[in-house]
């Protein structure tokens, strides 16, 4: 009777019903779980570290009616044109309640989890959404940074279910609904992503890949998905550009692409071609007459523009016109050093795509910090070797995801080359450059300043690549995921 008994629970638990039920949302719920446990220390300072101080000024701004500006002192600020509106827009919702803010962001953590394993499991199969939500679930650095009020989370959401949506729409299955629709909604989706986190643009060129690969249709039909599915993005960006312009004179979507390159790239080209400090560099690079002669720091909600890094950021803010004269000599010294910039990039990009994050030290490389004296020193208490045991065995978790993760990246690229029909060949290929361009565009700072947050909105797109990577086999096995709809490309409905 036992072994009866195993047996009806062993083709129950084999049903699909019950099987999809488990990944589509046991694994969200537990990446719900493991990003809600923040939520068990008291209070919510903590929640309250790095950007996120300016994020909430931003969102009193809007609060009080000053439009997109900081709330310093009990007074509006100028407009603001460093960061984009919509976290610190969605940061008004919750008036204060930092920690049921920090709530949705791991629900939102979770939802993407969702949409990934439902993606993967409606093409491929149970056991590939399974692999890629269970990527994005543990996804260590995105555990993190749920932790604080930061744009990571909100974005990585946007632009997954933009860029899912739009592809699904561009290679439907016989299953697909109104594909024309489903990519009108993610380009405004990933339209919102850009107006999250300003690193979201590297989405639209894929977009534009996304369409041009989309198999055969009419002129008329190809040009109508072209121009909806790009309308809202595209409008999106142009109406903030204008916004920038009309406030500050500066034709930019934000000038923290000037900060960056200012403060990471050019002082990392110089100091990699002359060898000298790139702190001593930074430092000239800040006291430079151009920025100095108008710099008013006092502006800065959150710091105090005592270091180079506070000096440079603080000038971008109080005075946006300045981003171009920092545009200009950080492109100078790019154009004047071009190996040295592109040996800075490939290793930040290698840091981000490979390189665990270090719970604790997100700023550091895992060579780095780890073994000071002072650190080592208290790790030898109880305590210590306890807190090095725990970081240590996050570390290696984490390692052994990234090697699944680019292995399966691999396997499926090699299996691309032969797979037929050309949507298999594609969709991976897709995701994967998009991902590429993600960790690609804020590589440079990741070399000085490593964080690996920054690779958090390429997770799930590696995620599904890796999944049809270790799964090739998967819609043999599943008889309900790709069935004739892999042959969809050719067959598009228009709406």
């Amino acid at each position: 009777m036992f072994c009866r008994s195993m047996d009806s629970a062993s083709r129950f638990l084999r049903e699909p019903t019950v099987v999809r039920l488990a990944v589509l949302v046991g694994i969200p719920s537990f990446a719900f779980v493991i990003r809600a446990a923040w939520l068990i220390k008291a209070g919510s300072d903590w929640a309250l570290e790095g950007d996120a101080v300016q994020y909430v000024a931003l969102s009193n701004g809007l609060s009080h009616g000053c439009g997109f500006a900081y709330w310093l002192g009990g007074s509006c600020g100028g407009p603001d044109v460093f960061r984009t509106p919509l976290y610190p827009a969605f940061l008004t919702i919750f008036g204060g309640a930092w920690r049921l803010a920090v709530a949705c962001q791991a629900l939102l953590g979770a939802l993407t989890c969702a949409v990934v394993a439902a993606f993967v499991c409606d093409r491929y199969g149970v056991a590939p959404a399974a692999f890629a939500g269970g990527v994005v679930a543990t996804d260590v650095p995105s555990i993190f940074v749920t932790r604080h009020l930061m744009s990571d989370p909100l974005c990585q959401f946007m632009l997954t279910v933009g860029m899912l949506l739009f592809l699904s729409g561009s290679y439907p299955t016989p299953r697909t609904r109104s594909p024309l629709l489903r990519v009108v909604i993610g380009g405004l989706f990933v339209g919102l992503g850009v107006l999250t986190r300003p690193a979201a643009i590297a989405a639209l060129p894929i977009l534009v890949l996304v369409l041009l690969f989309a198999g055969k249709r009419s002129g008329t039909a190809w040009i109508r998905f072209m121009a909806l599915g790009l309308v809202l993005p595209v409008g999106l960006l142009f109406v903030w550009m204008l916004r920038n312009y009309r406030v500050a004179g500066t034709w930019t979507m934000s000038t923290e692409g000037a900060q960056v390159l200012y403060f990471y790239t050019a002082p990392g080209v110089l100091s990699e071609s002359s060898g000298e400090s790139i702190e001593s560099i930074r430092a000239e690079f800040a006291s430079d007459p151009r920025l100095s002669a108008e710099r008013a720091v006092s502006d800065c909600p959150g710091k105090i523009g005592i270091n180079s890094y506070d000096l440079i950021m603080c000038t971008v803010i109080a005075h946006p016109a300045l981003s171009r004269p920092m545009l200009w000599r950080s492109m100078s010294v790019i154009r004047s050093h071009p190996i040295q910039a592109v040996l800075i990039t490939t290793e930040g990009f290698l840091r981000l795509a490979l390189q665990p994050h270090v719970p604790g030290m997100p700023d550091t490389p895992i060579n780095h910090n780890l073994f000071h004296p002072k650190r080592t020193a208290s790790s030898l208490t109880i305590k210590g070797l306890v807190f090095g045991a725990i970081i240590w065995s996050i570390v290696a978790f984490e390692g052994a995801v990234l090697a699944l993760i680019w292995v399966g990246v691999v396997k499926s690229v090699w299996r691309a080359f032969g797979v037929h029909p050309v949507s298999d060949r594609v969709i991976p290929i897709l995701f994967l450059l998009g991902a590429g361009v993600l960790l690609l565009l804020p590589a440079v700072p990741a070399y000085y300043a490593w964080d690996s947050r920054y690779r958090i909105l390429s997770i799930p797109f590696l995620a599904i690549v890796a999944a049809t990577g270790w799964f090739h086999e998967a819609e043999q096995i599943n008889g309900h995921a790709q069935t004739p709809a892999s042959k969809g490309p050719d067959r598009h409905a228009d709406g």
